[in-house]
Parts: structure tokens; sequence; C-alpha cells
């Protein structure tokens, strides 16, 4: 059963890679030993030096060619964001809440991957963190106490101590704050009713609407009272 999850079946890979090329190195080595033709021997290790330089600089060139997103100038070429003033903010609150990363599977939120990419973007151009993340080992109390700012009426005193006087900027999703956006988030789960809980929330908090379009609106929520 933990081979169902995948960082376990990572884990496998890399032994079993490992060790395959640790034996197919070890085998053409036993094999240019034991060979009387020089000549072959000079041909495969000029092979093998050729497939190594050619991945290498592949890897080189891939590396160098891909575009930073993260850059200001691309940031601003894709993504709009309005013209607040974020230096007035202390952190950005995403709804969907999504958070993944954590060990406890009922409380690992996924959301629409479009979402997720803007949310960074706008978090690495305003210097402003973000109350949600993706990321590996993180402690399952912080998560929860952040889940139930939707699922309760209440905000976690561990959460409030860590914060300062200034107001969260909430960015909502309005395409995935509704049912079918979280449809694929198992029924009944704490994912589910926090996802699902969006618009309950802003209805709750009461935050200031700053921004709004189509598809994103922004607030400002005084989490402090």
């Amino acid at each position: 059963p933990e081979f169902s999850h995948i960082r376990y079946a990572a884990r496998f890979t890399f032994p079993v890679f490992f060790i395959a090329n640790i034996l197919l190195a070890g085998a053409l080595q036993m094999f240019v030993n034991k060979s009387s033709y020089k000549w072959l021997n000079l041909l495969l290790i000029t092979i093998v030096c050729l497939l190594l330089t050619s991945d290498s600089y592949d890897s080189i060139r891939t590396f160098y060619a891909k575009r930073n997103p993260f850059k200001k100038e691309n940031f601003e070429n894709e993504i709009s964001i309005p013209k607040i003033d974020y230096a007035d903010y202390q952190a950005i609150l995403p709804l969907p809440y999504y958070h993944v990363g954590s060990a406890d599977w009922h409380h690992t939120m996924e959301t629409d991957e479009s979402f997720f990419s803007r949310t960074l973007y706008i978090s690495a151009n305003t210097h402003l963190p973000l109350m949600s993340c993706k990321m590996s080992r993180t402690p399952d109390y912080q998560n929860r106490d952040l889940v139930n700012l939707f699922l309760k009426d209440e905000v976690s005193p561990k959460i409030l101590n860590r914060l300062n006087n200034k107001p969260v900027l909430l960015v909502l999703d309005k395409n995935n704050c509704t049912n079918q956006g979280v449809a694929a988030i198992a029924d009944h789960s704490f994912a589910f009713q926090a996802s699902a809980n969006c618009q309950n929330f802003i209805a709750r908090v009461k935050p200031t609407l700053l921004h709004e379009d189509d598809r994103y609106a922004y607030y400002s929520w005084n989490i402090k009272p």
C-alpha cells in the first residue's frame, strides 16, 4: 500500500536507476578490458564520450533557453494585475485556498494550475508572502489552522500571533470557487468543504473589494480585529 503514494514510488526509482547505470558502466568497462580489439575499445569510448557531450550540451542549451516567468518584463506582459498599493498588505491569501505537501491527505488541496501560477507571479513581483503553498514537509498543524479559516468562524491564535496589523490581500478566482471548480476533490472531505466555502468566506468576513474583472477579484481583509 505504501507504493500508492507518489513519494514512495519516486524514492523507489532512485536506487533502481542508479544501480542500472552503475551496472551498465561496469559491463562496458569489463568489455573494454577483456576485448583484444583496440580499435573497438576506442570506438566504444568515443561513442560514450560523444553521447555524454551531446547530452550535456543539450541540457545547458535547454536551461538557458527557458523563459523565466518571474522576470518583471515577462510578468507584466503575460499577467495583468490591478494597480494596488501592494506595500500596504502583509500577505496574500488565495481563494480557493490550496495546500500541497502535507502528509495529511485529508488536508491536501489542489487548485487550477493557471491560478496557482498567477498567485506565484503576484507574490514574486509584489514581495508579499503566500498563505498557501505547494512544497513538501509542511507542518500539518499549520495547514489545519489555515483550513479552519474556511471551515469555522474563527482565526487561530497561532495565525494571529504571526501577523501584523496590515490587512491581508485576498485574490479570488471566481471560476474555481464553485461546486464545479472543486468537482475533482473528494466530496465531504475537508478539502472539498474548504474550497467550496470561498463565497461563504467572503460573505462572512466582509472584506473590502479593491478590483474585479470577469474572472478575478481582489479584496482587502483586516484579519486582526
